[in-house]
């Protein structure tokens, strides 16, 4: 199993969304870039989710097509 490679970024960010985050980190006994990363992490989940579904959308929606075709050719 390939180990995750990490990378070290800088964020500009203004002072009372860290010093949020830095508190909401502290509740759930996290580092703030552990917290960051967590988040981020579910940004992923959610758009790689949001991307099945259209694709699930447009399956279905190509599929409903090519029935009414079918339904066509045998009427």
């Amino acid at each position: 199993m390939m180990q995750d490679e990490y990378e070290k970024i800088s964020l500009r960010v203004p002072k009372q969304l860290k010093a949020w985050a830095n508190d909401i980190a502290d509740e759930n006994c996290q580092t703030l870039s552990g917290y960051i990363m967590k988040l981020l992490l579910e940004e992923r989940k959610r758009l790689e989710q949001k991307r099945i579904e259209q694709q699930r959308a447009q399956q279905l929606r190509t599929f409903a097509t090519f029935e009414e075709q079918n339904h066509c050719l045998r009427s």
